[in-house]
């Protein structure tokens, strides 16, 4: 496998570390996948890679990356397949997979078999309603946490789904959605919505807190959440921001060398000192390795 030679100033995702980015080694260990359009990746706790394969109408769910995944989903509007899966998430027992075209959260046990669905575009509470969702997160006492493009706002469900709170489609000092591309919690602290051209934060309850990330050079298409931060991947470069929201580094993502070039990114995760870097058609996997002066 080739080694990354890339160096950036990055934190050690999952580290929990406040003190400021160490310089960062990334080392190619090895890719998986054969995606017809790769556009989400999830890893839930126990290792478990979740990917979302577009045009597969899929998630498909890998045991390890050597294993051959299993495949829920597929196109179709029954309870068990999807209108354009936007994003997955798992708390290692449950598996919420957010279902566009079909105005719904599917929620299915860790070996796939559909618990519940949450529909809410009829409903007669509207701050309830939620009608194309871009996306599902999840907190850490399980409650939902729904990108909803069609209002432009969160929308938040008890684990239960009994609604809790919608916010972000109020105009309060640039605390307004407007271009939303993912959704990202960190514990019960923060919610992030990564936007196009900037990332906006909200505390657990729905308080606007400050936008950061204005001055990027290509619009952000995925990214992750960290106790020390967010990581933001554009099409073709990775941006790390401090929790403050000062920039930790820029790498331009054509400078990370791996058994075949990597010229498009389409999300990004982590797992202990794993980084996932999800592109189109492969996921490669790389080890953060800390170089300390």
């Amino acid at each position: 496998m080739a080694t990354v030679l890339a160096l950036i100033c990055i934190f050690l995702a999952g580290s929990g570390s406040t003190a400021p980015p160490a310089d960062t080694l990334f080392v190619s260990e090895t890719s998986f996948g054969s995606f017809e359009q790769a556009t989400r990746i999830t890893v839930s706790p126990e290792g478990k890679v979740y990917v979302i394969d577009s045009k597969r109408n899929a998630v498909l769910i890998y045991k390890s990356p050597q294993d051959s995944p299993s495949v829920l989903g597929g196109y179709g509007w029954t309870a068990t397949t999807f209108d354009r899966p936007t994003g997955v998430a798992t708390d290692g027992l449950n598996i919420y997979v957010s279902d566009y075209g079909n105005h719904r959260i599917q929620r299915f046990d860790r070996y796939s078999n559909l618990l519940s669905s949450l529909f809410t575009r009829d409903s007669t509470y509207a701050p309830a309603r939620f009608g194309y969702p871009a996306g599902v997160e999840l907190s850490n006492q399980g409650d939902l946490i729904i990108l909803d493009s069609e209002n432009l706002r969160i929308v938040e469900f008890s684990s239960d789904s009994r609604f809790e709170r919608s916010f972000g489609d109020l105009n309060k000092a640039g605390g307004k959605l407007q271009n939303p591309v993912k959704v990202c919690s960190e514990g019960d602290q923060y919610v992030y919505v990564l936007e196009k051209n900037k990332i906006l934060e909200f505390d657990f309850y729905g308080n606007y807190l400050r936008s950061f990330a204005q001055d990027l050079h290509s619009d952000i298409v995925g990214g992750q959440s960290t106790p020390d931060g967010i990581a933001a991947v554009s099409a073709d470069t990775l941006f790390w921001y401090n929790v403050d929201g000062t920039v930790g580094s820029e790498t331009p993502l054509r400078t990370l060398l791996a058994e075949e070039p990597i010229v498009s990114v389409t999300d990004i995760a982590f797992f202990g000192n794993r980084m996932f870097v999800l592109t189109p058609h492969r996921c490669h996997i790389f080890k953060l390795e800390p170089v300390y002066h």
